[in-house]
């Protein structure tokens, strides 16, 4: 298992009125590494004319357990816990980049 990591900084787009970060904000960054990790295993937007497959997000499961602020640096972490020619699961992890635990 192959584990991706990438650091952000939490934007504006990515926050409500109380300047957290919302659900909204929180599938689209981890949208985003999904979409890195892709393109570093060779499946990305830009190598579907190769590859003739795409992928598709069809179903999210996320638990929050703290809403962090606009401008918070975070590191999100994914990998594939499951892959057929089908279908593949991926898992994620947020974490303040203050509080990030050792692998």
């Amino acid at each position: 298992m192959a584990i991706v990591e990438k650091d952000y900084s939490i934007d504006l787009e990515q926050v409500g009125k109380s300047n957290l970060l919302t659900n909204h904000g929180i599938l689209s960054l981890l949208e985003s590494v999904a979409c890195y990790h892709s393109n570093m295993a060779g499946y990305g937007i830009n190598d579907i004319d190769k590859t003739h497959s795409t992928w598709v997000l069809l179903h999210w499961k996320v638990q929050v357990f703290k809403r962090l602020p606009y401008g918070a640096n975070i590191k999100i972490r994914t990998w594939a816990r499951y892959c057929s020619k089908i279908c593949t699961l991926r898992d994620f992890e947020i974490y303040d980049t203050t509080r990030l635990p050792t692998l």
